[in-house]
């Protein structure tokens, strides 16, 4: 900042203004009094007078002597001026603005006291700075009180001026450029989160930078969460928010309540929902004090409103058949193989109860046990044990949203099939896909991911056992002989204690099948399913015709009838011409292991026909293969 410029001298002769008429000036006016006095007198004991004067207090006389030397002259011997400046310091400290220590400055510049006003002036400054100062205004000021003891603070307030006008991000980012490691930054940050944060999302996972670099703590440390944002712009907890959309779209209370919410990722997933208003997204809120800066995210794979749709079909306010890719139908109503065989569900003949969803099985309560069928479509079986609060009643409180476009379901009477662009691409083999008869829904996005109901759960949760070819077996003059076929090696084998067939049979009697309708002929165990736990297979006479009933115990102690899975398979060969078929043999080809066995049925005087049956796990339960040989 300049200097004030000295004041003009008045003419010589003019007489000096007295003290009293002195303390009535304004410094200004006082220092243009002072320049014009008379004709100096001789300089000699000047400054010992003046400096006994303002030891002594005595400010006034020392003024007026020093007024009628003339001492603020340049020309004065620089110790008279230096204690002449210091009988005046009272009377500018009196008045104290920056004006009055400007001019004082100038008038006694060059002496020790006029640089020891510089801080005062510095002083007066600062408190005459109006409340929005700029930071031009302020970084000129610390130019020119740079070194007193107040001109760091022009520097600090130069800074938060900054800070306080930044208008827009690219003001926000050059103030903390200019000012890097201010402590107010962070504020700045929070005002413009755009300005100085980017985020890195890469699947669930998710990073943050801040550049230009602000140390980020205390209240202002940020926080990430997954958000559904509107389109105003109001952003809600990804995992609270699908918790409300699924209640809206039917599921039972008790099941929403069970829902996890409020981790730092999604528990949920990230899926299109089709009635939301205009601009509903997912994405990740970073979060700085009260700042957000929002990104949204794309739909999880196979969850966005182009992709395939899965079927639910309803009869009677209950699903009875799940679709959830070409070639896959799960019917809840089906009693038997499609060889015509029977199995689990039709040996439970108490009328089955409203499908619950849960784990990728459904639950269908049948008296006092659960018929349990895998989403894979693989065969089901019986339990005592059942699901948890968490179950999806499957019934028509469960709306349905709209295909995909291009999408169509059709077929009048006969069972429904679908059609769509992406099935035209497919080879004529995978093009056929049909429903179970009944009104056709199709669940949104969201709701089938939330529920589990995705094409790939239409795969059984381990490997399925590969069906064996009827090559390969060992018959010399006979059936089959009890080694394995070719390419498999032996594995284990057990016939079942008294106290196992007990146990087993107490099991399948607790889900529903009277022990009074079997016949048992033998029991074994050997793990087929590959968990480390042995089977328990019963090769059986039921309501008159022959069945391999499998207990699957879900500990090998099997202590408690609801610790085993109850499968119950119709295999008419179990006997054959009235007797026994062959005793079971097992056999591991490549990671499976397989449990057989032959048998040869009458077919004339002197016709045989040979046969085996193959006992093998489908991923989730056991199938029979029924194999004639050559």
């Amino acid at each position: 900042m300049k200097e004030a410029p000295a004041p003009p001298r008045s003419s010589p002769k003019a007489a000096p203004p007295t003290h009293r008429s002195l303390q009535r000036l304004s410094l200004g006016g006082l220092i243009c009094a002072l320049l014009g006095g008379a004709a100096r007198p001789a300089l000699a004991g000047k400054e010992d007078a003046v400096e006994r004067l303002v030891i002594d207090g005595n400010f006034d006389a020392a003024q007026a002597r020093c007024e009628r030397w003339e001492a603020w002259d340049p020309g004065e011997e620089p110790a008279v001026r230096d204690v002449c400046a210091r009988a005046f310091w009272p009377a500018a400290q009196a008045r104290g603005d920056r004006a009055v220590w400007a001019a004082f400055r100038q008038q006694w510049s060059g002496t020790e006291t006029a640089a020891r006003a510089r801080s005062e002036e510095a002083a007066a400054a600062l408190r005459e700075l109006p409340p929005d100062a700029s930071e031009a205004l302020l970084v000129d000021l610390f130019a020119v009180y740079r070194g007193t003891e107040s001109g760091e603070r022009f520097s600090e307030k130069a800074a938060e001026a900054a800070i306080r006008d930044a208008t827009s991000p690219a003001s926000a980012r050059a103030a903390a450029t200019r000012w890097a490691g201010h402590p107010d930054l962070p504020a700045l940050v929070e005002r413009f989160p755009e300005a100085f944060l980017t985020l890195d999302v890469i699947g669930r996972r998710v990073d943050y930078q801040v550049d230009p670099p602000v140390e980020l703590t205390g209240k202002y440390l940020p926080t990430l969460r997954w958000v559904a944002q509107s389109g105003s712009g109001e952003s809600r907890g990804w995992d609270e928010e699908v918790a409300r959309l699924m209640a809206e779209w039917g599921l039972p209370e008790a099941a929403v309540a069970t829902l996890p919410v409020g981790s730092s990722e999604p528990a949920l997933p990230v899926c299109w929902v089709s009635d939301q208003p205009a601009g509903w997204q997912a994405g990740v809120e970073l979060s700085v004090g009260k700042g957000r800066l929002f990104q949204a995210v794309p739909w999880d794979d196979g969850c966005g409103p182009d992709n395939w749709p899965v079927f639910l079909s309803f009869k009677g306010g209950r699903v009875v058949g799940i679709s959830l890719r070409p070639g896959h139908l799960l019917d809840l109503g089906q009693t038997r193989t499609a060889a015509g065989l029977r199995q689990t569900r039709a040996y439970l003949v108490a009328p089955p109860s409203t499908p619950l969803l849960w784990n990728g099985w459904v639950y269908e309560r049948i008296g006092s046990a659960w018929l349990v069928t895998p989403l894979s479509g693989g065969t089901p079986w019986a339990s005592l044990r059942g699901p948890d609060s968490s179950a999806v009643p499957l019934s028509s409180s469960l709306k349905s949203g709209p295909l995909p476009p291009g999408w169509a379901v059709s077929g009048g009477n006969a069972p429904p099939r679908v059609s769509g662009p992406p099935l035209a691409r497919l080879p004529p083999a995978l093009q056929d896909w049909t429903l179970v008869s009944g009104e056709v829904r199709v669940p949104p996005p969201l709701v089938r991911e939330v529920l589990g109901l995705t094409p790939d759960r239409a795969r059984p949760p381990r490997s399925v056992a590969p069906a064996l070819s009827t090559d390969g077996w060992v018959r010399a003059n006979g059936p089959v002989s009890r080694n394995p076929p070719a390419g498999a090696t032996v594995a284990g084998i057990y016939a079942l204690s008294d106290a196992d067939l007990a146990q087993s049979l107490a099991a399948v009697e607790a889900v529903g099948l009277p022990r009074s309708s079997i016949e048992l002929l033998d029991g074994w165990r050997a793990d087929l399913d590959g968990d480390g736990v042995s089977e328990r297979i019963l090769r059986a006479v039921v309501d008159g015709s022959g069945a391999v009933i499998v207990v699957d115990p879900l500990t090998e102690a099997m202590e408690k009838p609801d610790q085993a899975r109850v499968f119950i398979i119709e295999t008419p060969r179990v006997r054959a011409d009235a007797r026994l078929a062959d005793t079971p043999f097992t056999f591991r080809k490549g990671d499976f292991v397989y449990l057989a066995w032959g048998g040869q049925e009458v077919r004339g005087a002197t016709q045989r026909s040979y046969f085996v049956e193959v006992l093998r796990s489908d991923g989730a339960g056991f199938v029979v293969d029924d194999l004639d040989l050559p």
